[in-house]
């Protein structure tokens, strides 16, 4: 049996972009504290990350009281905290522990300095799951406390769209991995033709796209007339164009969160800064995603492709956008997937190795694709 996280009432934190090890110990109800005080800088009230991070203790059911740091030198944050724990009655403090993950070396430093054994402090190791006391000189396992709606909130964000995927279109996907990518891509060209009309025109037909398309018909998406294909409506249309292998993922991050290897899973949602008012339902979202998960308190992000990526600049584009939102929305620590059902290119798989992106782009290991992911799991284990 696994010893027992000690409980704090009260955390003293520091405000910094990274959210998320300031809030894990919340999510359990058995570690959350009563309150907490936000020791932040000026430029993380006018950044916002201060706005975020109270409001995220308060949705909580956590009492938040800031204190604003006039200077972020090593002595003067030193002797901030000094006169804060001072000012404590001598039976509050070990009610008190300071969270000393979070902001610069310094502040680490001064909080280390000033603390001087007379309160807990302790460090979330948000990567390892683990947490370490460091006046009682432990290490505990942390449990699996968040979602992806935790994450996503944790740095300001929220869902406010979700695509529903149809599992009726299982058979037709596992046929659709089987084809040549060629095929694929005539696939691909004849469904964005439709994008208006509904209607293409086949040019050339192959016995393989033959044979697809009378499987496409079979699963109604679309109806054949001479060399036209009609597809049955838009939703048809765009999953002919793509959206198949969004939803093979999707089914398979469900079969990973049925036997508990992933956490919570979402896939093709959009996304849109927590504090923005939305008040028409066709307002643009801030960044579309086609699917997300947690494991062990770590989010990833997953865009599709089922072409080739057309050029040099696309594939960059493509790439740090993958980059900058697994930052951006998932933290320090979140992760990138990028899955392309064709290979990639040699510039191509070194703009994903620059960005620390994890490609998947081996058309046996996305036919197994969950196999895939357990292994990069693995491999990620490994690095720590």
């Amino acid at each position: 049996m696994e010893e027992q996280i000690p409980h704090f009432k009260t955390h003293i934190c520091y405000v910094s972009a990274e959210s998320m090890p300031n809030l894990l110990l919340c999510l359990d109800p058995a570690l959350k504290p009563e309150k907490v005080y936000l020791l932040t800088s000026k430029e993380m009230v006018n950044n916002g990350k201060y706005g975020v991070l109270a409001q995220n203790f308060r949705n909580l059911g956590v009492q938040v009281e800031r204190k604003e740091l006039q200077d972020i030198s090593l002595f003067s944050l030193q002797r901030v905290i000094e006169d804060f724990i001072n000012a404590l009655p001598d039976e509050a403090m070990t009610e008190f522990a300071f969270n000393i993950t979070c902001g610069t070396k310094l502040m680490t430093m001064a909080a280390v300095s000033a603390c001087n054994q007379c309160i807990e402090m302790f460090y979330v190791d948000t990567s390892n799951s683990k947490l370490f006391l460091l006046k009682e000189k432990k290490e505990y396992a942390l449990s699996n406390f968040c979602n992806v709606q935790t994450i996503l909130n944790s740095y300001g964000f929220r869902i406010v769209n979700k695509t529903q995927t149809k599992r009726e279109h299982g058979k037709i996907i596992q046929i659709l991995l089987n084809q040549r990518i060629g095929t694929i891509k005539i696939l691909n060209a004849l469904s964005a033709r439709a994008k208006e009309s509904k209607i293409s025109k086949i040019e050339k037909m192959t016995p393989e796209l033959d044979e697809l398309l009378v499987k496409c018909e079979e699963a109604k998406l679309l109806e054949r007339q001479g060399d036209t294909l009609i597809f049955a409506d838009e939703d048809s249309r765009s999953f002919c164009n793509g959206i198949w292998l969004e939803e093979y993922v999707y089914q398979t991050l469900a079969q990973l969160e049925l036997n508990k290897q992933i956490a919570d899973y979402e896939g093709a949602v959009e996304i849109i800064y927590a504090d923005r008012v939305v008040s028409n339902s066709d307002a643009k979202p801030d960044n579309e995603l086609d699917a997300l998960f947690v494991r062990e308190n770590i989010l990833y992000l997953v865009e599709c492709k089922t072409c080739r990526m057309n050029d040099d600049k696309k594939s960059r584009d493509i790439m740090y956008k993958l980059d900058s939102l697994h930052n951006k929305i998932g933290g320090v620590f979140g992760r990138g997937i990028l899955i392309s059902l064709e290979s990639l290119s040699e510039n191509e798989r070194k703009h994903a190795q620059k960005n620390n992106l994890i490609v998947i782009d081996d058309i046996q290991k996305i036919k197994n694709l969950r196999k895939a992911l357990i292994e990069i799991f693995e491999n990620e284990k490994r690095k720590k």
